[in-house]
């Protein structure tokens, strides 16, 4: 009984001094700091000097014989702020990077020690090349095209940029956000195309860099090529013996309100799996648009929607089912405009643009009757090399110029 006691006393003793040492804990306020320091700054950074950057600079420099020296530190100003650029004690230099041109910038450098003492400040007065966003926008190229136009431009240096295009409002006098068309992409070449714009009007593009950094507005006065829609009410199934057999053809052309998508299949992983269209007149095609079905970015490249599809054109009636008399004019692969998947809001967005294949100009000839080749679909998804024998379109649109007599 007396050794149950002793060990009892001792528990109590020893959760009762617990709870004071943690209560004793909790009053007190912990105010933590650098492990170590003595109090004193190391010395200046020296020796300075620098090589220019497109929008920065490498900056070297010997740094100071201080036992716990830990970093060095750049401080400078860009057009959001100031920012600071730390760099190892281990190295000799750092870069900077931000400026928004190429005029004479300011630059600070401090030695910093392990307990956060700063030496006197080292000023270095820097130069920067041209800023990535300039090399771009100097390249910026406004070109006419049929029922709109193409912006081009050419990054380098493959620099994160975005790109705002603006139309000018006359009645309002001001300058209007064209944000549906709005690009964010560091890609070394880019095309922007807008459609549906019959009218010469005046347009605007400005790009913005990483940090913050704007450019002036590029004006242009853009003169679309005339195109027109090309009227469906003529067209007609123009079976080959090698076409496919599809159901509810003419949903491919009954317009956007149509009911449904029509469905192209055979046994089998035949590719590719063609199908044949009498316009029933003359035309001139400038694009041709195949819609999907779906409605979101998930829907419009997925499922059993064409991703690569080609088209051949003759003006006379074909009499069997080779290619022999047809040219080819369109060999198209959809893409994600963004490049990624899966896809993103954006490129639900620009979705037309993906599956709208262009004619070139040189390419603009008289013909009647079509034949659509599909490749691929998006059917196990596009890094998956198995074919689906199933197709669906919701829509063809040609533009170009109808009823050629």
């Amino acid at each position: 009984m007396m050794i149950k006691e002793q060990i009892m006393n001792t528990l109590f003793k020893t959760i009762t001094l617990a709870l004071l040492i943690l209560l004793s804990a909790c009053g007190e306020e912990k105010i933590y700091g650098p492990i170590q320091n003595d109090g004193t700054a190391p010395g200046q950074v020296s020796n300075l000097s620098y090589e220019p950057q497109l929008g920065g600079a490498i900056i070297s420099y010997t740094i100071p014989q201080d036992a716990d020296l830990a970093y060095i530190k750049a401080v400078y100003e860009i057009t959001t702020g100031q920012v600071e650029v730390k760099a190892s004690h281990y190295t000799n230099n750092l870069t900077i990077m931000g400026f928004g041109d190429t005029t004479e910038q300011e630059v600070k450098l401090y030695a910093v020690d392990r307990g956060e003492n700063a030496s006197e400040a080292a000023t270095l007065m820097v130069k920067p090349d041209i800023p990535p966003l300039y090399w771009v926008y100097n390249d910026i190229d406004f070109i006419n095209d049929f029922g709109g136009f193409n912006v081009e431009w050419e990054n380098p240096t493959e620099a994160a940029l975005s790109f705002y295009l603006l139309n000018y409002n006359d009645s309002a006098q001001g300058w209007e956000p064209m944000d549906a068309y709005t690009v964010y992409s560091d890609l070394a070449e880019y095309t922007l195309k807008v459609r549906n714009r019959l009218d010469t009007m005046t347009y605007g593009m400005y790009v913005k860099d990483y940090y913050g950094n704007s450019s002036d507005t590029l004006v242009q006065v853009v003169e679309p090529l005339f195109e027109e829609s090309i009227d469906k009410s003529t067209w007609k199934n123009h079976p080959l013996s090698t076409d496919v057999a599809i159901t509810n053809m003419e949903k491919m052309w009954d317009g956007p309100d149509g009911s449904g998508a029509c469905k192209g299949a055979r046994d089998g992983f035949d590719s590719p799996q063609y199908f044949t269209i009498d316009l029933g007149k003359t035309v001139q095609l400038s694009r041709i648009h195949i819609d999907g079905w779906g409605n979101s970015a998930a829907a419009h490249y997925n499922w059993s929607n064409p991703s690569h599809y080609r088209v051949y054109a003759r003006m006379d009636a074909p009499t069997d089912d080779n290619l022999e008399g047809w040219e080819e004019i369109v060999d198209h692969v959809v893409e994600t405009p963004s490049g990624a998947y899966p896809p993103t809001q954006e490129d639900e967005e620009l979705a037309e643009q993906a599956y709208t294949a262009e004619i070139p100009l040189e390419m603009m000839k008289n013909v009647r009757y079509l034949r659509f080749a599909i490749v691929d679909t998006w059917a196990y998804g596009p890094y998956d090399t198995r074919t689906c024998p199933l197709f669906q379109i919701k829509e063809i649109n040609l533009w170009g110029l109808d009823n050629i007599e």
